[in-house]
């Protein structure tokens, strides 16, 4: 019925109240569960009103959608265009932020980077900005730029206490000081990046935690830390697997043949 009632006021009604029955409609076809039709409804309202007051909202829509689908290639030219027509949007940053995800994602990272940095630079109040930092600690890392790269999870940790952004932030920087061997520093920082759930990301983070204390040639400890993984989180079968064979080799080693 809603889509017939659009559909009649499109037809009939002057252009200032046209528009809004075509912004409607496209919704209409998504809620509907019809995504192919509010595409291309979405794509006709931008031919027709190409600087209207919710065509940001409509290129953000259609850039989402794009992405959702993984085809960054279509994404891209949505959020590029609400960036360069629609410059003082509330979206914007939003744009900003997935363009350069978009980009990533196509494997091109340097090219991400700036649109990222723009965020840093320009939308200092953004929500997107923790998540912008991250992203540029991880590329900067790719990059070889290693102190740079904990710099920036560490300004997370330092501007967003007690969030989300704070945990993912000591576990990205706790990874990268693995890699570096910095075991000690490693331990600690992922062991801050613990939360409350008991999933398999959690998991993971348990069984790292004990997988340096194996590196650290710490055996007791290591085999203490891959048990965690077992009874802390018996969702995550895959980790806790893994875990109680690594607790068997180390048993193995110090041959401590029936525990193992």
């Amino acid at each position: 019925n809603a889509l017939k009632v659009f559909k009649k006021v499109l037809n009939e009604s002057p252009a200032e109240f046209a528009w809004r029955a075509k912004y409607q409609l496209g919704w209409c076809y998504y809620q509907l569960n019809q995504p192919n039709e509010a595409v291309a409804e979405f794509r006709d309202f931008l031919k027709s009103y190409p600087r209207s007051e919710v065509s940001a909202d409509v290129l953000f829509w259609l850039g989402q959608f794009f992405y959702n689908q993984e085809k960054h290639d279509q994404a891209k030219p949505y959020f590029d265009a609400l960036i360069k027509d629609f410059p003082h949007s509330e979206l914007t940053d939003d744009a900003y932020y997935w363009l350069g995800v978009s980009i990533y994602q196509d494997k091109q990272s340097g090219g991400a980077l700036r649109y990222w940095e723009k965020i840093v630079e320009d939308y200092p109040q953004s929500n997107f900005l923790p998540d912008a930092l991250l992203r540029i600690g991880q590329v900067l890392w790719e990059e070889g730029k290693k102190d740079e790269s904990t710099g920036k999870f560490r300004e997370v940790i330092r501007k967003f206490p007690n969030t989300r952004w704070e945990k993912d932030a000591y576990y990205n920087l706790g990874q990268k000081l693995k890699e570096s061997g910095k075991l000690t520093d490693a331990i600690d920082s992922i062991r801050r990046s613990l939360g409350e759930s008991k999933d398999e990301y959690e998991a993971e983070k348990q069984f790292l935690i004990a997988e340096c204390y194996e590196d650290l040639m710490r055996d007791e400890e290591a085999i203490a830390e891959y048990l965690k993984v077992g009874y802390l989180f018996p969702s995550a079968v895959s980790w806790s697997a893994r875990a109680q064979l690594r607790a068997a080799s180390i048993f193995e080693k110090l041959k401590k043949w029936e525990d193992a």
